[in-house]
């Protein structure tokens, strides 16, 4: 394959559980610049969220964020492409969510929002602690989350964290049913995320290539969960994680190694060796 681009996913796929990058990953990204590949992040996290080793490695240009909302150039400083949610629809969902049993969140020009109520609440909830401390880390606190939303110029994605984890499946075909100008995803055991339904990682892939020129038969990406659907399947070559869910498995053209095991290492070994 004469792959010109790499799209990575980054919980659970480029960064390991320490949400650190394996040195074994690092070693591969670099042969891969080295070799000319254009190397872009494309995670649900915001821009703001993005870990500091991400920010640290000097080959990454672009960064796909926000599950797809955005894809922003660092050189440059600026945003080259977006797809938010519409203001009215943006509040009529956060509504909605908020009849439901969880706490909701808000990416909003580049950052992360949350209610200052519902951030004390958080730690009531089960996630792991590192979790926990992200959110803490990475949500700006604020008196009223639907004002914050209404005064937002672009808002990027929308999250419930469930108090119950069962009633995820459900929650989401109500969602869906209800907003039809959404994109309603998962990324971990207890959540909902909430897009316009022109982003998503395969569109924001498809819209950077053809800023760049590039083929997306040109392309591999990597993915662990349901949000990374839509790259492995705009990507030439669509690669799992062996953690990955079982339908990101069946739907790629590849499955490599978990990320505890360096599998982006593996993979793109192999694709630097055809």
């Amino acid at each position: 394959m004469d792959c010109r681009l790499i799209a990575l996913d980054l919980d659970g796929t480029l960064l390991n559980r320490e949400k650190q990058i394996p040195p074994e990953n690092l070693a591969a990204l670099e042969k891969a610049h080295r070799a000319g590949i254009v190397l872009v992040p494309a995670s649900g996290r915001s821009r703001a969220g993005i870990p500091d080793c991400v920010k640290a490695a000097p080959y990454f240009r672009y960064f796909i964020t926000s599950n797809g909302a955005s894809v922003w150039d660092r050189a440059r400083g600026e945003e080259i492409w977006s797809a938010p949610i519409a203001p009215e629809l943006a509040l009529r969902a956060l509504a909605a969510l908020g009849e439901m049993d969880g706490e909701t969140d808000v990416y909003a020009d580049g950052g992360g929002l949350i209610g200052a109520a519902s951030l004390k609440r958080l730690a009531e909830f089960p996630m792991p602690a590192r979790q926990l401390a992200y959110i803490r880390a990475t949500r700006r606190p604020v008196a009223s989350l639907r004002d914050a939303v209404a005064a937002a110029r672009s808002v990027e994605l929308m999250q419930i964290l469930l108090r119950e984890p069962a009633q995820k499946q459900a929650l989401i075909a109500r969602l869906r049913e209800q907003f039809p100008g959404l994109s309603v995803v998962t990324s971990m055991d207890n959540n909902i995320e909430l897009n316009s339904a022109r982003a998503g990682k395969g569109a924001a892939l498809t819209a950077l290539c053809g800023l760049l020129g590039i083929p997306t038969e040109q392309t591999a990406a990597f993915g662990d969960e349901q949000n990374d659907l839509p790259m492995l399947r705009a990507a030439g070559l669509g690669i799992a994680m062996g953690n990955a869910q079982p339908e990101v498995r069946a739907a790629a053209g590849l499955v490599t190694g978990t990320n505890e095991e360096a599998g982006v290492a593996q993979a793109i070994f192999r694709l630097l060796e055809n």
